[in-house]
């Protein structure tokens, strides 16, 4: 049999080659407002998201702030593309306290698109618990945002999740020493899609 003919190469290109450069990012315009229960409002492009947070005592009951086992106090910063928040607990016992902290937007539909741990969910919902990419972003009808810890210890304590009510982060295995102080510091970043996000 013939063997097929080799087709041959294209010339070398020569002249100036084109030229290639990303997007310039374009600011976000986005406002918060701090709301009692420890509540975050933020709006941004017509969207509005209510983030809530809540902490675990050893009752076995959620509460919104502080209390017999453990004061809590929340610092909010408004940066150029993220709402940064630092949570500070002190345990205020003479024991080592189990300590949960969540922080959940609650969702009205399933996700259009999500992605958890840098890995998209074509089911809409997941969760995951990866230290070296603690990402949660979603987009829905109404809302498009990432959540993200950004301290060492939330880092690696980190569960992301989407349920069909809820999206959140939260570290479900925190334990402070009798009278230790710890900020968890974490971000939801309001943005356009997924890479935006990133």
């Amino acid at each position: 049999d013939e063997l097929p003919k080799v087709s041959e190469k294209a010339a070398a290109p020569t002249g100036p080659l084109e030229t290639y450069a990303p997007t310039t990012p374009q600011p976000i315009d986005f406002s918060i407002q701090e709301l009692p229960n420890s509540l975050l409002v933020v709006s941004a492009s017509g969207q509005r998201l209510e983030m809530t947070s809540r902490f675990s005592t050893p009752e076995g009951a959620w509460t919104h702030g502080t209390n017999t086992y453990f004061s809590h106090t929340r610092r909010v910063e408004t940066r150029e593309e993220a709402v940064v928040v630092f949570d500070t607990f002190t345990n205020l016992t003479d024991a080592p306290l189990p300590l949960m902290h969540r922080h959940e937007v609650s969702l009205d539909a399933a996700p259009k698109r999500l992605w958890i741990a840098g890995l998209e969910q074509p089911q809409g919902q997941g969760g995951a618990q990866s230290p070296a990419n603690p990402t949660l972003c979603l987009e829905t009808g109404a809302m498009r945002f990432g959540l993200l810890p950004l301290d060492d210890v939330f880092r690696i304590h980190n569960a992301t999740y989407v349920t069909p009510e809820f999206a959140g982060i939260a570290d479900n295995h925190l334990v402070l020493a009798p009278g230790a102080t710890y900020t968890a510091e974490w971000a939801l970043i309001p943005q356009g899609d997924y890479w935006a996000f990133t």
